[in-house]
């Protein structure tokens, strides 16, 4: 919880929406400008004041009273004494802000708030069925290749190579999705390695993994075959790495490292939008503003698990500190792609400056229904 709290809190406008309270007036308290908002929203605009706060007596913050009403709203999802997952956690407390400033109603939940303003981007789905075999073909009907199981060379869904492929003359489901955060997939960890290279521990780089969303790479799982292409890039774009994985049997944990660069991530290749070409300004060059690391002993999945959260300042030298609970200290930014980067956050050049005054026209927050007011 606390390395999502510190990775938000400095999301420019994120955190001037709930500095200046959503109308503007920096010098209003939360609780004088969000009084008909949930108590959630409001406490969480009281600890982003107090982390900003200039004046402060002490060099920490407590998050408790936040993270109180994290527990009432969640349900006992998320609780003080049990760590979590920060992605469940992230994607959690987005939606539910969201939702807390729009109205919980099926037609508020499409109006804007500062959370899509700033993270939500759209992109094109598209899947096809994998055809499969129900065993009762005809064999004189049909040529039938023994070790194509699935039927997919028959149905023209596999190239030369055995990759799979779409047929066009089938039908392709096409549809447009919105999205908060983009999850990557990691590489396979090889399961053998030369004797010399028996400690070294895997890399990647980001643009192999980012290839996922180019439009032509294909995916294959759970029989259908799809490909993505991103449509509309948010302001600041959030990217998840899986490096858990579960199944019946055993919990796995995916040490690659992802070689990225701090700044001038260029994402032109991944992006269908006409938008990109007519706004000079409007591009798709990301700089880093957030990573979130994870730790564990070696050989477990999260036994002793860290979690740090790494953020840097606008000071006239930027300096990049990684945050672990209370214990804060710099680091080299040549040295951020060491640790196993979990959730990233990066921010589209001239994204602050552009998004300037965008969150004061926003709407208003919605009160909430009157049981969630009483039971607040």
């Amino acid at each position: 919880m606390n390395v999502v709290i510190q990775a938000l809190a400095h999301v420019p406008p994120l955190r001037n929406y709930f500095l200046q309270s959503g109308n503007g007036d920096a010098s209003a308290s939360a609780s004088d400008t969000l009084p008909q908002s949930t108590e959630l929203v409001r406490r969480f605009a009281t600890l982003i004041r107090r982390l900003w706060n200039p004046r402060a007596f002490k060099s920490q913050v407590s998050p408790h009273e936040f993270l109180q009403e994290v527990t009432e709203a969640s349900q006992g999802r998320f609780r003080l004494t049990e760590p979590c997952d920060p992605v469940e956690f992230l994607g959690w407390l987005l939606n539910r802000l969201h939702m807390d400033l729009v109205g919980s109603g099926s037609k508020a939940r499409k109006q804007p708030s500062i959370i899509t303003e700033c993270f939500r981007g759209a992109l094109r789905l598209e899947s096809q069925k994998v055809i499969v075999r129900t065993g009762l073909e005809d064999d004189d009907d049909l040529v039938v290749d023994k070790l194509d199981h699935d039927g997919r060379r028959a149905g023209g869904q596999q190239d030369e190579f055995g990759h799979a492929k779409f047929n066009i003359d089938k039908a392709i489901k096409v549809d447009q999705v919105p999205f908060l955060l983009l999850a990557i997939d990691l590489p396979p960890l090889p399961v053998f390695q030369d004797v010399v290279a028996d400690n070294i521990i895997p890399q990647v780089p980001i643009a192999h993994l980012l290839a996922k969303y180019d439009g032509t790479t294909i995916q294959e799982s759970h029989g259908l075959i799809r490909r993505h292409k991103i449509t509309r890039l948010p302001p600041y774009l959030i990217i998840h790495f899986r490096r858990f994985t579960h199944n019946r049997f055993v919990d796995e944990r995916n040490t690659t490292i992802v070689n990225f660069p701090p700044v001038g991530l260029q994402l032109q290749d991944y992006v269908d939008a006409p938008e990109l070409n007519e706004s000079p300004r409007l591009g798709s060059v990301y700089n880093l503003l957030a990573n979130i690391t994870h730790e564990a002993t070696a050989g477990t999945v999260r036994d002793q698990s860290v979690w740090r959260a790494q953020v840097h300042t606008r000071a006239q030298r930027e300096q990049w500190f990684q945050m672990q609970d209370l214990i804060v200290e710099p680091v080299n930014r040549q040295m951020l792609f060491l640790g196993e980067s979990y959730v990233q956050i990066w921010e589209r050049v001239h994204a602050a400056e552009d998004m300037a005054d965008s969150f004061t026209s926003l709407p208003a927050p919605q009160p909430p229904k009157r049981e969630q007011r009483a039971a607040a």
